[in-house]
């Protein structure tokens, strides 16, 4: 019977493996795949994006014959280690494409209605209204990053708030922009022109630090930017200077670089090692920062996170595995 490992699984989500369980054995563990949890005996892997599916972990699952994750991003994996050792690696393609571009306009409206201000007025009992004066998104131009299915639904949304909207993609589906209503433009042009930038591009080499201290010096002053993608999109310390700077007025970020170090308990272990990078103390501090100013909101990667959306990743992993097994793979990432 084929040994199924499934990692990052809370218990509220294990039912819904109850059929494949029925042809399959199934192994549950709530936290991380790392290499010391690594099961040498697995013929499938299944992980969300919070395991760095390394060289290293690789080396250790020596049985397994494929990675199925459960999101569509795939820069958690060491894809030249699968292809090495035979690895099959599957995604979701789509899942959270309505539920990812809601949670980016909550983010958005929230700042720019201030409703985190409005709400801590409210619970001190100190309610003082001319200091929360909002802005209209009527009217503004909304830039998209990446327009793949949750950057056209961005799209959609910014027009139904009677936004123009430009977009940038290096692979430009001029059909559905015409459909929509929006334009492609340069990058370049988009961080000039926009005055909210939503970023959902994936994460590549290319993408690090797409939006950068040179990119955000050029944006408009006073830009809102959305991040819902994949925190290394952002340089975090030139958007700590820019927002105190006043030249972005607003970020809301569901993903940050090294977004671990939210937890305190993850900030003392990288402070016990014997040796830490840099650029994680940086970013340890560049947090800090962050979650105390009052025109930033940050969330734990939780766009994603309905109940409709989970009901999706599930069904879709279950179809992944029972695919491959039927040697009819599907959704395969090339490696």
């Amino acid at each position: 019977m084929p040994k199924i490992c499934l990692y990052d699984m809370p218990n509220d989500e294990k039912h819904a493996f109850a059929e494949l369980a029925k042809s399959h054995e199934i192994c549950f563990h709530a936290g991380h795949l790392t290499e010391e949890d690594a099961d040498p005996t697995a013929d499938v892997v299944s992980v969300f994006i919070n395991s760095k599916v390394t060289s290293g972990v690789i080396d250790k699952i020596k049985n397994t014959k494929l990675i199925a994750i459960r999101a569509t991003g795939f820069n958690n994996i060491d894809l030249a280690a699968a292809k090495k050792h035979d690895i099959v690696v599957s995604t979701v393609p789509a899942y959270g494409e309505h539920t990812v571009a809601e949670y980016a306009f909550a983010l958005l409206l929230s700042l720019t209605r201030k409703l985190q201000l409005t709400v801590e007025q409210v619970r001190r009992g100190d309610v003082n209204a001319n200091i929360i004066h909002g802005h209209d998104l009527n009217g503004r131009t909304m830039g998209v990053v990446g327009c793949g299915r949750i950057g056209k639904n961005v799209a959609k949304l910014a027009k139904a708030f009677g936004m123009k909207v430009v977009g940038f993609d290096p692979f430009p589906d001029e059909a559905e922009a015409k459909r929509v209503g929006f334009e492609y433009v340069s990058l370049d042009e988009l961080i000039k022109t926009a005055d909210v930038i939503s970023l959902h591009a994936p994460m590549t080499k290319e993408n690090f630090h797409l939006l950068g201290a040179e990119e955000l010096a050029k944006t408009k002053r006073g830009v809102y930017i959305i991040n819902t993608a994949r925190g290394e999109l952002l340089d975090t310390l030139a958007l700590v200077e820019a927002l105190q700077s006043g030249q972005v007025a607003g970020a809301g970020l569901d993903v940050l670089e090294d977004e671990t170090l939210i937890d305190i308990d993850e900030e003392e272990l990288i402070l016990r090692r014997n040796h830490v990078k840099r650029a994680s103390l940086e970013h340890a501090v560049a947090i800090d920062i962050l979650s105390k100013m009052f025109n930033v909101i940050i969330t734990t990667h939780n766009a994603y996170n309905t109940v409709e959306a989970l009901n999706r990743i599930n069904t879709s992993t279950i179809a992944n595995i029972e695919g491959f097994f039927a040697g009819k793979p599907q959704n395969v990432v090339k490696l």
